[in-house]
């Protein structure tokens, strides 16, 4: 009985350790995928852009 007790007590607590965890690092990590998504945006309307008025691609480095 101690020992259900003990698994259930630890179980909880590391579920909620977890969450608490995942939560930060999305909140710490926002600014910079912000900025790589709107870094994406930009090169895909560039690239849009190029090629409306027929000029050629533009060669993408890999990041």
């Amino acid at each position: 009985m101690v020992r259900r007790k003990l698994t259930i007590a630890l179980l909880a607590l590391t579920s909620v350790s977890g969450f608490a965890w995942g939560f930060a690092s999305l909140g710490h990590c926002a600014a910079s995928r912000r900025q790589h998504f709107e870094d994406k945006v930009r090169d895909i309307c560039a690239e849009a852009a190029r090629q409306a008025v027929g000029a050629e691609p533009a060669a993408t480095a890999a990041p």
